[in-house]
């Protein structure tokens, strides 16, 4: 009976022992990350919409495009918006009205469009009140100083309608970017469906500045890393006086090539005048050649396969090249490094055999010194030996008498003729 007794307590134990779990159950924060899109955007032209209850939504229209994508940048109180400066201070000294917004003096329009520097925003300007609205929760946009509503994009066509009282769709670019679309066939057919149109507050600030083509600064060549990087810079001008120019846009995403994946630009005032700067860092091309202008600080300049020897006595830093995949097919074997130290070593003995035949052509070019002849003496010096120079026998001497005699009897007969 004992025994029953203690089974049946311990089979209630393990039923309720605690049990494993993996599936997540915390509660997600809602996130809009904008960060990587907004870095490089700089100066562009925003787009304020009155939602109501003091808050307005910006957004950056995109005129360039078929469908008229307005990309949204979040939400804000008219409060702390009238503190913004919205563009830099050299421009906002030009251009004071399209870089400032109080919409209390703006009540005839509920769509405000300003010029914005995002990345001058994102550093400077106090971030927006996201506390609630409507007893709704706001939450805080990554990357901007801004808030959202969740869930988004639907939030964008909900209460809180940027279109108004028209027809408002909704969608997200490369699944990150939130964006509206509102009826294009509203009263007025404007973006965000604004009457009256032509308001001087809805206008599009105007621009007077281009951007110049890209100019090559310097390259910088990195060695330890096998690269290379480019430096790049354009300049804003002024379309009607060719002068240097404040209000160029962006240049945005265009600023980097699609197809380079170390790029970086950078906005800066120089001269009164606005100009980006780009690093571009790409691989160096392998060559067995290289130009003139190549490690100009070293003594050997490599030209059309030929050496030039530097002066004498002067140490030549024999520099190391990497191969070239166009004259060596098999890098993918296992021996590359030993295989390319012997081609760098019998480069290095064949300048070395070079700079010992000149320096022995020189040698032999040089004029015995008064030292030398006397160590020589009556010697020849004949591969670094000295060799005495041979008499002349008997039988010499007496040929060159005779010669003389007979020249000399030659001369008397022409004389007495």
């Amino acid at each position: 009976m004992l025994i029953l007794c203690l089974r049946l307590t311990h089979s209630k134990i393990c039923k309720k022992h605690i049990q494993n779990s993996l599936y997540p159950n915390y509660a997600s924060v809602p996130s809009y990350d904008i960060r990587e899109w907004v870095v490089n955007l700089n100066l562009q032209r925003c787009t304020i919409v009155e939602v109501g209850e003091y808050y307005s939504a910006l957004f950056l229209e995109d005129h360039n495009s078929d469908d008229g994508y307005n990309f949204y940048l979040g939400m804000c109180d008219h409060e702390t918006m009238k503190t913004w400066q919205f563009c830099s201070p050299e421009l906002s000294m030009h251009r004071t009205r399209e870089c400032r917004l109080n919409i209390e003096h703006n009540q005839n329009s509920r769509v405000h469009r300003r010029f914005c520097d995002i990345h001058y925003i994102n550093l400077t300007q106090r971030p927006c009140n996201c506390s609630t609205l409507l007893d709704t929760t706001l939450y805080k946009v990554k990357g901007f100083p801004t808030c959202f509503v969740d869930p988004l994009p639907e939030s964008l066509c909900g209460p809180l309608n940027v279109c108004g009282l028209h027809k408002c769709n909704s969608s997200t670019i490369l699944g990150r970017i939130h964006a509206a679309h509102c009826d294009p066939k509203c009263r007025g057919q404007q973006p965000f469906c604004e009457w009256p149109v032509g308001l001087q507050t809805s206008q599009l600030p105007m621009v007077y500045s281009l951007w110049s083509d890209w100019y090559e600064l310097e390259k910088k060549d990195d060695r330890a890393m096998d690269t290379q990087i480019l430096y790049y810079e354009a300049k804003c001008v002024n379309k009607y006086t060719y002068k240097g120019g404040l209000d160029c846009l962006g240049p945005g995403t265009s600023c980097c090539p699609p197809d380079i994946l170390e790029c970086k630009c950078k906005i800066f005032y120089e001269d009164a005048t606005l100009k980006v700067r780009r690093w571009v860092v790409v691989p160096i091309e392998h060559s067995t050649v290289k130009s003139k202008d190549y490690d100009m600080a070293d003594d050997i300049v490599k030209t059309n396969f030929k050496v030039s020897i530097p002066k004498k006595n002067k140490r030549i830093p024999f520099m190391k090249s990497k191969r070239d995949t166009q004259f060596y097919e098999d890098d993918d074997e296992d021996d590359d490094i030993s295989d390319e130290d012997i081609i760098i070593e019998e480069e290095r003995m064949t300048r070395k055999s070079r700079f010992d035949m000149k320096e022995q052509e020189d040698e032999n070019d040089e004029v015995p010194s008064e030292e030398n002849d006397e160590i020589l003496g009556a010697g020849t010096l004949k591969d670094g030996k000295i060799v005495p120079n041979k008499k002349k026998s008997g039988s010499e001497k007496i040929n060159i008498g005779e010669n003389l005699i007979l020249h000399v009897i030659c001369f008397e007969v022409l004389l007495k003729l």
